[in-house]
C-alpha cells in the first residue's frame, strides 16, 4: 500500500510542477508584427500594390491610422474605414491617384496602430509604417 501511496504522489508532483499550462505558454510567447512587404513600389504599370498585416500569434486584431503623408495628391490609400472590423489580417493598399497623368518619383506612407486584446485581458498594441515609391 505505501507503494502505491508512493507512486500516486510522484506522479502528482510531476504532473503538477513537470508540465507547462498551454494557456500560460502563449501568453508569455512575445507577438510580433508581421507584414510583407514592408515597403511598396508602384510602377507606371501598376494599379495597386498591398501589404498583409498580421500578428504573429494569428489572431484577430483592429488597425487605426494614426497619419498619411507625402505625394498624397499621387498617391493614396484605400480600405482603411475597414481597419476597425476585428479581422486575422488586413492590407495596407496603395493605388495611383485617379487621372494621375505626371511624370516622376512619389513617395507616400501610411503610420498605424494595431491593437489585439489576448483572452487573457493583457492588449498588445502595435505601431508601424509603410513606405510607398511610385515611379511614373
Amino acid at each position: 500500500m505505501k507503494y502505491i501511496t508512493s507512486l500516486v504522489l510522484i506522479v502528482l508532483v510531476v504532473v503538477m510542477f513537470g508540465c507547462k499550462s498551454a494557456t500560460t505558454e502563449a501568453s508569455t510567447k512575445p507577438m510580433t508584427l508581421d507584414f510583407n512587404p514592408t515597403s511598396l513600389t508602384l510602377s507606371k504599370a501598376d494599379t495597386l500594390a498591398k501589404s498583409e498585416v498580421k500578428i504573429s500569434c494569428g489572431c484577430p486584431f483592429t488597425m487605426q491610422v494614426l497619419a498619411i503623408y507625402g505625394d498624397t495628391s499621387k498617391i493614396t490609400f484605400r480600405r482603411v474605414d475597414a481597419y476597425a472590423v476585428v479581422e486575422h489580417s488586413h492590407y495596407i493598399e496603395a493605388v495611383p491617384h485617379e487621372g494621375i497623368n505626371a511624370t516622376g518619383t512619389y513617395t507616400a506612407a501610411i503610420s498605424f496602430l494595431v491593437k489585439h486584446t489576448h483572452d487573457d485581458g493583457v492588449e498588445h498594441t502595435f505601431y508601424n509604417t509603410v513606405q510607398v515609391t511610385m515611379f511614373r
